[in-house]
């Protein structure tokens, strides 16, 4: 109990803060009197075998648990009634004024991204002193990002500066990045772009800056001493700068399992510290001198590098570890990890909901809560340990993985083997040439080699590894209940473990069995991550001015309809393939190409060059073959996906859904718009027209040529436009929804006021993705119901 102190009190503060995230204070109360009456009804058993001591311990952790979780609850909320305070008076490119401390820098894109903390902000400047704390009192935010143009000035001075507020976007569909979530777990509020700085003061912090410089300057070496690719993974491995990094080396990493090497974590501090202490040992050093100067050197790294989330947890883990080796005392990874997270949530709790916070903190959970039972099952094979050591960090952060990016590497454990114990000659021969590059460049050639040698190799096993069959496994993101599920039962395996390995001597028991069917279980839980999703589903993606529809069907057939953008960039990238993973859909049985303009098929286009499987390709018979079209055909019969032509009247069947072909026809006339693909999807009680492009003078000639009848769902031709969504064609459909996809101010003035109107008296009820990102159309308990990611609707 003594032991775990630091544990309940990180348990505490976690569960404070969840309360007041979820608005949930008023469970305080039952919760304390539950513990108390746990308190006391231990103390009574303890009185009976005179163990009182280890009652008092008890009632002090529980104690100390509550307090805990009291500071959790009160930080939390102090910074959700904080940001609700200046979120009402923030507008997208308002010009304010801003004071802060200089806290951070970070060279990106050409720009310097200054990191502001202690923020005040107001809408005008009075006159007088603007040093004068007394005028800065209207709004008051945590931490601020300024994009500047240039370098000129110093960590830990006091900027005011006059700029424009530019707010932290919210992600428009399901698995899109989320950058508000993401920067305010950071505890960065906002940014401010084309700053002016009015005034400066203040006293620089010099070892801040120096590092800084430093970093820079090594940075310098990495780029002139090796080539670009390997000077791009050492300035992003051993700086955390990744301006260097190509992308096509963050995918490969991430593909194969290995990316966690490319962030600074736990993993590299780890490595230099006890490089550092063991060395210094070595040299007769004494243990509190080897620590101090262990210490400060990892403490210095960390400050160049941006002190992490991950970084500070192994920091401490660190101390704890050289203060018990100084201390003659036994070395207890728990409560060193327990100090750690009270540390970093206190302060700043958003943390709880930050990748790399829930990344660090559940790999080491994973090697402390399996490592005891891999130990004293591996005795005498140490390599059997590492591998099973790997295989327990997959097991905890599993769950993470498919949360965040809705795969899990599947030969993760074999590439972490062949690629960690080298990590330390990485590591080592990259700081050490980076820093003898400085004075003596010729020197850092030959050092470098090493380095140059294992990223090559490195860069083979990745190669090697995504030729293997199905290198990921698409799990889609799990339900919140199914990850508690997943941990509640791991926790529960390895207690029964522990209570079997107690009595080893009463029972003629094998527990080597036990520990594989431990880790059996873990893997057998995978299950829970398989999709649940299944029958109907039809989304209209927010790609901007664009279209991009997913259709499932009943039967589990998948269909994507276009999918491309002119105002937004990568978006099948950055969007529609984020989305399908997000949903767990491993494959498109078929993607409709309703006509080749750029803002219908670039992201389709860039989902071809991946490794992303789609059956065939759906054009209209009569589509227009221009470049755009070859380029498709050509990349789909590259990667083996078939290409299927439809004429007008002709019906595909998807199981029980029928997808029939309205136009164009043999004498459709008009541009490549008009010529668009038009499908009529029906299955059981829903029916649903998708229109491509078509203007007022296609739909006449579907009236004309088609029996048309009332639909429930209706997809805005031409994205909403006058010249098309004609009131004689919406009167005939008379659709019960109508979804709108395009761009927010866009210049084609998208969607028309006739086209709205004409929907309107339709009857239809308007839903529009610029205003509400992604429209959800699903059937629950036998009824279709629709919805829009951001919740707007008309």
């Amino acid at each position: 109990m003594k032991e775990r102190l630091f544990c309940q009190m990180a348990a505490g503060v976690v569960c404070g803060i969840l309360l007041a995230r979820l608005n949930m204070g008023w469970l305080f109360f039952p919760v304390i009197l539950l513990l108390l009456a746990g308190v006391m009804i231990n103390r009574r058993k303890q009185q009976r075998i005179s163990c009182g001591s280890e009652s008092c311990w008890l009632a002090f952790g529980i104690t100390a648990a509550i307090l805990a979780a009291v500071c959790g609850y009160v930080r939390e909320s102090s910074f959700l009634d904080m940001r609700m305070g200046y979120e009402s008076f923030l507008q997208e490119g308002k010009t304010i004024y801003l004071q802060g401390v200089l806290n951070g820098k970070e060279e990106k894109n050409g720009q310097y991204l200054y990191e502001l903390s202690s923020c005040q902000i107001r809408q005008s400047l009075l006159a007088g002193n603007t040093a004068d704390k007394s005028i800065w009192t209207e709004h008051f935010c945590g931490k601020v990002q300024v994009s500047m143009e240039s370098d000129a000035y110093s960590i830990g001075e006091n900027l005011i500066i006059e700029g424009k507020i530019s707010l932290w976007k919210s992600a428009r569909n399901e698995g899109n990045f989320d950058a508000k979530s993401f920067y305010h777990a950071k505890g960065i509020e906002f940014q401010v772009k084309n700053p002016k700085v009015a005034a400066s003061y203040g006293t620089p912090c010099r070892w801040k800056e120096t590092l800084y410089q430093w970093k820079k300057q090594i940075k310098n070496v990495y780029q002139t001493q090796l080539p670009k690719r390997e000077g791009g993974i050492l300035t992003t491995m051993v700086l955390g700068d990744k301006s260097l990094l190509e992308e096509e080396v963050k995918e490969a990493y991430q593909t194969v399992g290995i990316s966690h090497i490319l962030a600074i974590s736990g993993l590299h501090v780890s490595i230099i510290g006890m490089m550092v202490f063991k060395l210094l040992r070595r040299l007769r050093m004494g243990y509190c001198g080897a620590g101090i100067v262990s210490t400060v050197l990892l403490i210095s790294y960390g400050e160049m590098v941006g002190f992490g989330s991950s970084v500070f947890r192994a920091v401490c883990m660190f101390l704890f570890f050289v203060a018990a080796q100084a201390a003659g005392r036994s070395y207890d990874s728990f409560n060193a990890l327990g100090f750690a997270g009270v540390c970093l949530l206190i302060e700043n709790p958003g943390l709880l909901f930050y990748a790399g916070f829930q990344f660090s903190f559940g790999a080491v959970l994973g090697v402390v809560l399996l490592g005891r039972v891999v130990k004293e099952n591996t005795k005498g094979h140490p390599w059997l340990e590492k591998v099973l050591m790997g295989v327990a960090i997959q097991i905890a952060t599993l769950p993470i993985v498919a949360w965040y990016y809705y795969e899990i590497p599947v030969y993760a454990v074999a590439v972490n083997l062949l690629v960690l114990p080298l990590m330390g000659v990485v590591l080592l021969c990259g700081i050490t040439g980076g820093v003898l590059g400085l004075r003596f460049p010729g020197v850092a050639h030959y050092v470098f080699l090493p380095c140059r040698l294992l990223l090559a190799a490195y860069q083979k096993i990745c190669d090697i590894t995504k030729e293997l069959p199905d290198p990921v496994f698409i799990t889609g993101r799990p339900a919140i209940w199914n990850m508690l599920i997943y941990y509640g039962l791991l926790i529960l395996l390895i207690y029964c473990y522990h209570r079997l390995r107690r009595k080893e001597s009463e029972q003629n028991f094998s527990f080597r069995r036990t520990f594989v069917g431990i880790m059996a279980g873990g893997f057998l839980l995978l299950f829970l991550f398989s999709p649940k999703r299944v029958g109907f589903q039809l989304d209209v993606l927010d790609v901007g001015q664009g279209d991009g529809i997913f259709l499932r069907t009943q039967s589990g057939n998948t269909l994507f309809i276009d999918g491309g953008s002119t105002d937004v960039s990568n978006v099948g990238t950055y969007r529609i393939e984020p989305f399908l993973k997000y949903r767990g859909v491993r494959h498109i049985d078929c993607w409709v190409v309703s006509h080749t303009d750029y803002d219908h098929i670039s992201g389709l286009q860039e989902i071809l060059e991946t490794d992303y499987p789609i059956d065939c390709l759906l054009f209209a018979k009569g589509i227009e073959q221009d470049t755009a079209y070859e380029k498709l055909v050509q990349q789909a019969r590259k990667r083996g996906t078939e290409i299927v032509f439809m004429e007008q009247g002709q019906v595909l069947h998807f199981g029980s859904a029928k997808i029939r072909a309205l136009s164009p026809g043999t004498d459709t006339e008009g541009d490549k718009n008009g010529k668009s693909l038009v499908l009529l999807y029906e299955e059981n009680d829903f029916t649903g027209i998708f229109t491509g492009d078509i203007g007022t003078e296609q739909e006449k000639q579907i009236m004309e040529q088609q029996k048309l009848e009332e639909v429930d769902f209706y997809k805005a031709a031409h994205h909403g436009s006058k010249y098309s969504n004609s009131e004689e064609f919406l009167s005939v459909l008379s659709p019960a929804v109508a979804a709108v996809s395009c761009g927010e101010n866009n210049r084609y003035g998208h969607p028309g006021e006739e086209a709205v109107a004409h929907m309107k008296e339709a009857g239809s009820h308007i839903f529009y993705t610029m205003k509400g990102g992604q429209i959800m159309v699903y059937k629950e308990k036998g009824e279709f119901l629709v919805s829009s990611y951001l919740e707007h609707g008309e």
